[in-house]
């Protein structure tokens, strides 16, 4: 007759002598402590999935933090670049309205003294 303890097999007439109760119960020992093994290395992949889960949402968030933030920096730097157009392009008419106003006093021939800008202009 062939007994089966755990996933070893002995036959009962023939190997009665050789396993005692106690080599039995180390057998089962051995199976009850191998599960306990397959057990912990799960719970321990299951607490590193949670934790990788956790790191991957906090990366996802700063990315976003970072992403939100080179794009207000773009919106800053156009307004800037915006705000420099119109400083050039009031300047320019600026410098066409004083051209023009120097060209008039010129052409009626005031003799008065107007400063173009940007320019160092010396009346004398």
């Amino acid at each position: 007759m062939v007994k089966t303890c755990g996933r070893f097999q002995y036959s009962s007439e023939a190997n009665a002598a050789q396993f005692s109760k106690q080599t039995l119960q180390w057998l089962k020992l051995v199976e009850d402590f191998n599960t306990a093994q397959k057990i912990s290395i799960q719970l321990r992949r299951l607490v590193q999935t949670k934790i990788l889960q956790a790191n991957a949402a906090q990366f996802s968030k700063q990315t976003l933090q970072w992403l939100k933030l080179v794009e207000d920096f773009n919106t800053a730097q156009k307004e800037l670049g915006d705000v420099e157009n119109w400083a050039k392009s009031i300047e320019a008419d600026m410098r066409t309205l004083s051209s023009a106003l120097e060209y008039v006093y010129r052409k009626n021939n005031f003799s008065v003294c107007l400063p173009v800008i940007g320019t160092i202009h010396n009346c004398g």
